[in-house]
């Protein structure tokens, strides 16, 4: 008997033990994402970096693999499920390497989750492409042949679009047959505009291999420079001259547009019309050196440029020394038309590169101030398509030119603002919003730039907001925020008046 109350304390103290090792191997069992009460919102957000970055790199994430791991997001549970949440986070970036790094990782570990396996693109059976599709390619590679003919495009620039024709698909290759399209007739500042977007996407298209270093080509058979001259008595410069200079300047911007910016090009282009006989004279013998196709003279031309804008600036408003003499510049009266294309212009230019089925169904127009101009030069048109990932279009316009077609990540807006608006409750365009606008303006007050935005208001009826900037009171060269007005898009009527001149002390 004295034996076992001897022992009794040694059983409690192995009990003791005994049920903390199963406590132990029980909590060892819950995995973080079992605890975890966020879960879902945790899933929600995988599943938004997934879209985003499928979205940005199409070449890289295929759609059979967002399906994958969709389907692995809705039924993984425990550790499996942290795994994959965490090796989706670094998709935050967007970039191709933070892709193919989970694709890497999704290659090695998706036979563990759970749900059916898609096999990759290479590995499915080839659909056979429709007839149609087969008379787009043949049409737009006669096209990029023509422009190569013409010296337009680099052999190693037609070989990668030529490629990127190949092995692209869905709606990567829709968007590229789009831009191909543009460029029918071999018309240098239309082939420059697309290679300016190409440049854009080319690792978009091509992937890995457009980091590649690209071996430069030979010089494109163009029209060599005229041997250097005396300068000329002034005299009337012909239009195939004038043409010609304008062909030069888009395509040093195309080439080197780090050095050349597109703003530099629309200043020298409206000199070039407004400037007298000898002063474009001088200005047409710095364009011709662009001939030579090289970035230190890309570079040179640019210094010139800002000093030559800089003296012009300089010099009385009515523009004296070789500028065609013009009456001052003066704030346009109120309600006064304006000759710059209207945001409905640049609805119907962006009709023709759209999809029929898309063609008129606005979700939204956008476009950021540009200072010292009541106008905006740049503008972007959303449509609604039904064909892409996040239902949406987009064409950016600068200085009344189609500078680019995408089909934006638009995350947030896919699952709720991102329907198109009906196409007769669109009836006040933006002048006419901007001669509202200005109507409502305090006496005394400059306005000097605008931005613009069509988009829903309350009820979801379409509205026009535009935000005012004015010149400041005691430093009138300096532009200081009014405030916002918000009209609406089908009468008119002003919905809302945020205009506060005391901003501008």
């Amino acid at each position: 008997m004295n034996a076992a109350w001897t022992s009794l304390p040694r059983i409690v103290s192995m009990l003791t033990l005994a049920c903390c090792l199963v406590f132990a191997a029980g909590l060892a069992a819950q995995t973080p994402g079992d605890a975890d009460e966020n879960l879902p919102q945790r899933k929600r957000q995988a599943l938004q970096l997934l879209w985003a970055a499928r979205a940005e790199n199409r070449s890289v994430i295929s759609t059979a693999m967002q399906d994958e791991v969709e389907t692995a997001l809705d039924k993984a549970a425990g550790k499996k499920l942290t795994d994959l949440l965490k090796a989706l986070d670094p998709l935050a970036s967007k970039s191709a390497e933070a892709c193919q790094q989970f694709v890497t990782w999704w290659k090695a570990h998706k036979d563990d989750y759970p749900g059916e396996q898609t096999a990759e693109p290479q590995q499915a059976a080839a659909v056979p492409e429709s007839k149609e599709l087969q008379a787009r390619k043949a049409k737009v590679q006669q096209y990029l042949s023509e422009a190569f003919t013409a010296g337009l495009i680099k052999a190693a620039e037609l070989s990668e679009i030529k490629k990127a024709i190949q092995t692209t698909k869905g709606d990567t290759l829709a968007e590229l047959l789009d831009m191909l399209e543009t460029i029918s007739g071999a018309q240098q500042r239309v082939v420059d505009q697309f290679l300016i977007w190409w440049q854009d996407k080319r690792r978009e298209y091509l992937g890995a291999a457009a980091s590649e270093p690209r071996t430069a080509p030979a010089p494109a058979a163009r029209e060599p420079a005229p041997p250097a001259t005396p300068a000329p008595e002034p005299v009337a410069v012909d239009d195939a001259t004038q043409k010609r200079a304008v062909d030069l300047l888009f395509g040093a911007r195309r080439e080197f547009g780090d050095v050349l910016s597109g703003a530099v090009v629309d200043q020298v282009e409206e000199a070039l019309k407004s400037y007298t006989a000898d002063k474009k004279a001088e200005l047409l013998q710095e364009i011709e050196l662009l001939a030579d196709r090289k970035r230190a003279t890309a570079k040179k031309f640019a210094l010139w440029w800002k000093e030559e804008s800089a003296a012009l600036a300089a010099r009385s408003p009515t523009g004296t020394k070789g500028i065609a003499a013009a009456p001052p510049v003066e704030a346009p009266a109120l309600g006064a038309a304006t000759t710059e294309p209207t945001a409905f212009a640049y609805v119907q230019a962006g009709n023709e590169r759209v999809l029929p089925a898309s063609r008129d169904l606005i979700v939204e127009i956008k476009a950021n101030r540009s200072p010292g101009r009541l106008v905006p030069r740049d503008w972007s048109v959303v449509y609604y398509d039904s064909t892409a990932s996040f239902k949406a279009v987009e064409i950016k316009f600068s200085g009344g030119t189609l500078m680019k077609l995408s089909k934006p990540g638009r995350v947030l807006e896919a699952f709720g603002n991102n329907k198109p608006f009906a196409r007769d409750a669109l009836r006040v365009d933006s002048d006419q919003a901007l001669k509202l606008a200005l109507a409502a303006v305090p006496n005394g007050v400059n306005v000097k730039s605008c931005s613009f935005r069509l988009t829903r208001g309350e009820g979801g009826l379409p509205v026009w907001k535009l935000r005012l900037w004015a010149a400041k009171l005691r430093h009138p060269l300096e532009e200081g925020e009014l405030g916002e007005l918000i009209l609406s898009a089908t009468d008119g009527t002003i919905l809302r008046n945020d205009l506060k001149p005391q901003r501008l002390d």
